[in-house]
Protein backbone atom coordinates (compact mmCIF):
# COMPACT_ATOMS: atom_id res chain seq x y z
CA UNK A 1 0.00 0.00 0.00
CA UNK A 2 1.28 3.47 -1.10
CA UNK A 3 1.22 6.22 1.67
CA UNK A 4 -0.95 9.33 0.70
CA UNK A 5 1.94 12.35 0.49
CA UNK A 6 -1.00 14.42 2.05
CA UNK A 7 -3.53 17.17 0.88
CA UNK A 8 -2.94 19.84 -1.52
CA UNK A 9 -2.66 22.81 -0.24
CA UNK A 10 -2.87 25.04 -3.42
CA UNK A 11 -1.60 24.73 -7.00
CA UNK A 12 0.52 27.92 -8.74
CA UNK A 13 1.46 27.80 -12.36
CA UNK A 14 4.47 28.40 -13.80
CA UNK A 15 5.36 30.56 -16.30
CA UNK A 16 7.82 30.71 -18.06
CA UNK A 17 7.42 32.37 -21.58
CA UNK A 18 10.10 29.93 -23.46
CA UNK A 19 12.84 30.21 -21.12
CA UNK A 20 12.82 26.73 -20.72
CA UNK A 21 11.04 23.82 -21.46
CA UNK A 22 9.14 23.07 -18.38
CA UNK A 23 9.48 19.24 -19.22
CA UNK A 24 12.62 18.39 -17.89
CA UNK A 25 12.54 20.78 -14.25
CA UNK A 26 14.24 18.46 -11.44
CA UNK A 27 14.15 20.36 -8.39
CA UNK A 28 12.77 23.55 -7.11
CA UNK A 29 13.36 26.17 -4.30
CA UNK A 30 11.29 28.88 -2.81
CA UNK A 31 13.50 32.18 -1.42
CA UNK A 32 11.00 34.79 -0.59
CA UNK A 33 8.97 35.65 -3.68
CA UNK A 34 11.24 33.90 -6.14
CA UNK A 35 11.50 30.57 -6.91
CA UNK A 36 14.78 29.17 -8.13
CA UNK A 37 14.34 26.08 -10.90
CA UNK A 38 17.15 23.66 -12.02
CA UNK A 39 16.53 21.49 -15.86
CA UNK A 40 17.30 18.05 -15.72
CA UNK A 41 19.32 18.57 -19.03
CA UNK A 42 20.73 21.55 -19.44
CA UNK A 43 23.52 23.15 -17.46
CA UNK A 44 20.89 26.10 -16.37
CA UNK A 45 19.14 27.72 -13.61
CA UNK A 46 16.05 29.98 -13.97
CA UNK A 47 14.54 31.92 -11.68
CA UNK A 48 10.78 32.78 -11.44
CA UNK A 49 9.04 35.70 -9.43
CA UNK A 50 5.48 35.32 -7.71
CA UNK A 51 2.88 37.43 -9.06
CA UNK A 52 0.75 39.69 -7.06
CA UNK A 53 -1.97 37.61 -7.09
CA UNK A 54 -0.18 35.27 -5.42
CA UNK A 55 -1.62 32.07 -8.38
CA UNK A 56 1.66 31.94 -10.53
CA UNK A 57 5.60 32.72 -10.79
CA UNK A 58 6.18 34.46 -13.99
CA UNK A 59 8.74 36.85 -15.11
CA UNK A 60 11.76 33.81 -15.97
CA UNK A 61 15.70 34.75 -16.00
CA UNK A 62 17.61 32.11 -17.13
CA UNK A 63 21.23 31.98 -15.70
CA UNK A 64 23.72 29.38 -17.38
CA UNK A 65 26.34 27.70 -14.71
CA UNK A 66 28.97 27.53 -16.82
CA UNK A 67 28.72 32.07 -17.87
CA UNK A 68 29.15 31.76 -13.68
CA UNK A 69 32.03 29.92 -13.09
CA UNK A 70 34.09 27.24 -14.59
CA UNK A 71 32.83 23.72 -14.46
CA UNK A 72 34.78 20.62 -14.63
CA UNK A 73 33.95 19.12 -17.80
CA UNK A 74 33.10 22.95 -19.45
CA UNK A 75 30.12 24.87 -20.22
CA UNK A 76 27.70 22.99 -22.44
CA UNK A 77 28.38 19.48 -20.55
CA UNK A 78 25.33 18.80 -18.84
CA UNK A 79 25.22 18.95 -14.79
CA UNK A 80 21.80 17.16 -14.05
CA UNK A 81 21.19 18.91 -11.38
CA UNK A 82 19.26 17.30 -8.27
CA UNK A 83 18.99 19.83 -5.51
CA UNK A 84 18.68 23.24 -5.02
CA UNK A 85 19.12 25.29 -2.30
CA UNK A 86 19.80 29.23 -0.84
CA UNK A 87 21.28 29.77 2.44
CA UNK A 88 23.19 32.71 3.64
CA UNK A 89 23.01 34.91 0.12
CA UNK A 90 24.35 31.92 -1.78
CA UNK A 91 22.38 29.25 -4.23
CA UNK A 92 23.40 25.97 -3.55
CA UNK A 93 23.18 23.81 -6.90
CA UNK A 94 24.21 19.65 -6.08
CA UNK A 95 24.73 17.48 -9.32
CA UNK A 96 23.39 14.05 -9.90
CA UNK A 97 26.61 12.75 -8.89
CA UNK A 98 25.56 9.97 -11.44
CA UNK A 99 27.54 7.79 -14.12
CA UNK A 100 26.41 6.21 -17.22
CA UNK A 101 26.80 3.64 -19.29
CA UNK A 102 25.62 2.54 -22.72
CA UNK A 103 22.40 0.74 -23.21
CA UNK A 104 22.23 -3.05 -24.62
CA UNK A 105 20.55 -3.60 -27.64
CA UNK A 106 18.14 -6.52 -27.66
CA UNK A 107 19.73 -7.92 -30.75
CA UNK A 108 23.27 -8.02 -29.21
CA UNK A 109 24.96 -10.97 -28.40
CA UNK A 110 25.11 -11.60 -24.55
CA UNK A 111 28.96 -11.33 -23.94
CA UNK A 112 28.84 -7.93 -25.88
CA UNK A 113 25.83 -6.92 -23.74
CA UNK A 114 27.66 -7.70 -20.79
CA UNK A 115 30.89 -5.80 -22.08
CA UNK A 116 28.98 -2.57 -23.11
CA UNK A 117 27.32 -2.64 -19.20
CA UNK A 118 30.96 -3.06 -17.62
CA UNK A 119 31.48 -0.24 -18.71
CA UNK A 120 30.57 3.24 -16.79
CA UNK A 121 31.44 6.74 -17.55
CA UNK A 122 32.20 9.40 -15.65
CA UNK A 123 30.90 12.86 -16.06
CA UNK A 124 32.57 15.47 -14.25
CA UNK A 125 30.03 18.30 -14.18
CA UNK A 126 27.48 16.18 -12.66
CA UNK A 127 29.94 15.48 -9.89
CA UNK A 128 29.77 18.81 -8.60
CA UNK A 129 28.10 20.70 -5.19
CA UNK A 130 27.84 24.49 -6.73
CA UNK A 131 28.39 27.97 -4.35
CA UNK A 132 26.80 30.83 -6.30
CA UNK A 133 26.76 34.04 -4.42
CA UNK A 134 23.37 36.36 -5.08
CA UNK A 135 23.38 39.75 -5.10
CA UNK A 136 20.83 42.01 -5.75
CA UNK A 137 17.03 42.14 -3.81
CA UNK A 138 13.26 40.74 -4.97
CA UNK A 139 13.39 40.08 -8.28
CA UNK A 140 16.57 41.43 -9.02
CA UNK A 141 18.37 38.76 -7.36
CA UNK A 142 20.57 37.15 -9.64
CA UNK A 143 24.21 34.81 -9.15
CA UNK A 144 26.75 37.13 -9.68
CA UNK A 145 29.66 35.60 -11.98
CA UNK A 146 33.18 34.80 -11.29
CA UNK A 147 35.55 37.54 -11.87
CA UNK A 148 38.89 36.41 -11.07
CA UNK A 149 39.12 38.54 -8.23
CA UNK A 150 38.11 37.02 -4.81
CA UNK A 151 36.90 33.76 -3.90
CA UNK A 152 32.75 33.17 -3.08
CA UNK A 153 32.29 31.01 -6.06
CA UNK A 154 33.27 27.53 -5.53
CA UNK A 155 32.83 23.99 -7.02
CA UNK A 156 33.65 20.96 -4.83
CA UNK A 157 34.08 17.69 -7.31
CA UNK A 158 36.07 14.88 -6.57
CA UNK A 159 38.77 13.87 -9.03
CA UNK A 160 38.22 10.83 -10.95
CA UNK A 161 40.83 8.79 -9.15
CA UNK A 162 41.20 10.50 -5.89
CA UNK A 163 38.64 9.06 -3.56
CA UNK A 164 38.24 12.42 -1.21
CA UNK A 165 36.65 15.48 -2.60
CA UNK A 166 38.56 18.94 -3.24
CA UNK A 167 37.07 22.26 -3.55
CA UNK A 168 38.33 24.43 -6.57
CA UNK A 169 37.57 27.69 -5.45
CA UNK A 170 36.57 30.03 -8.23
CA UNK A 171 37.49 33.38 -8.00
CA UNK A 172 34.57 35.94 -7.80
CA UNK A 173 33.97 39.77 -8.17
Amino acid sequence: MVDSPGPVERQVSLRLSGAADGADLSTVCRDDRLLWLAADEKPRILRLTAADDGRSYTDPARFDLGDLLDLPDGPEEEVDVEGIDVRDRYLWVVGSHSRTRKKVHGDEDPEEAVARLRTVEPHPNRDVILRLPLAGEGKDRHPVPSDGKSQRSAVVYPGLRDPWPRMHICPAF
